[in-house]
């Protein structure tokens, strides 16, 4: 499952999320298209120099559309010990990350975004992990927010990402092209399904953003298991991972 500290979906060799199935879920929704909607947040900060994500998910008929947003410091664009620098600069020139002066991050930007989407979404929960996000979970608390930890275990993420899993084969869960987080897909995954940062190629801040957005939005909509046929429910209940 998705660790943040530990930088991988595990041990193994072989990626968690095939590309096709992934890509299959593309859809068009653009952000005036989700204005009005409920929401529920994912909030993974980095340290200060790496890709700070938040992602929202937000259900409808029988489908999760995501939308995305990404944060790194604009020096990390041209340091030389950063191995991503030159994707990360494509990125950023279409708009899919967004830079904060200096070569660290800014959480202050992080808030005024998220306060700034709270006016056009309705969002009713947060998920995030504790780490380092203190002082932001106050902050958007203060402002009205309901925000609410995300535990970093294998016990709270092996369940989401199995379901994300089915609910991606069955393209329930859209996005919008977003390439930050497709790369992050490609991380490796097993059977125990868990992030492990310090073993995957690709930084999986942005992966683990979705999980905890899908798994705070799935707590809150049960009501999306049974959606699916009897068949596969139980198809999905005795899934144990790839």
């Amino acid at each position: 499952m998705l660790t943040k500290r530990f930088n991988l979906w595990c041990q193994g060799a072989t990626p968690w999320m095939g590309t096709g199935a992934w890509d299959a879920c593309k859809a068009d929704h653009s952000e005036d298209d989700l204005r009005g909607r409920d929401c529920y947040a994912g909030l993974d900060l980095s340290s200060t120099g790496d890709i700070s994500s938040v992602c929202y998910a937000f259900p409808g008929e029988n489908e999760i559309l995501l939308l995305t947003r990404y944060y790194l410091p604009e020096a990390q664009l041209q340091n030389v010990a950063n191995k991503n620098r030159a994707i990360y600069r494509q990125w950023a020139k279409a708009g899919w990350i967004r830079t904060t002066k200096g070569d660290c991050i800014d959480y202050d930007r992080i808030r005024d975004d998220i306060l700034k989407d709270s006016e056009q979404f309705t969002i009713p929960l947060i998920g995030f992990d504790t780490w380092n996000a203190t002082h932001l979970r106050t902050q958007l608390q203060g402002a009205g927010l309901d925000v609410e930890p995300f535990p970093q275990t294998y016990m709270r993420f092996s369940p989401v990402v199995k379901s994300a899993e089915v609910f991606v084969n069955r393209q329930i869960i859209r996005h919008n092209g977003d390439p930050v987080l497709a790369w992050a897909m490609e991380s490796d995954a097993n059977a125990n399904i868990k992030p492990n940062k310090k073993k995957s190629a690709n930084k999986i801040d942005p992966a683990i953003a979705f999980l905890m957005a899908f798994g705070t939005l799935q707590a809150e909509h049960e009501e999306f298991a049974y959606s699916l046929s009897d068949e596969q429910q139980q198809r999905l209940a005795e899934f144990s991972g790839v």
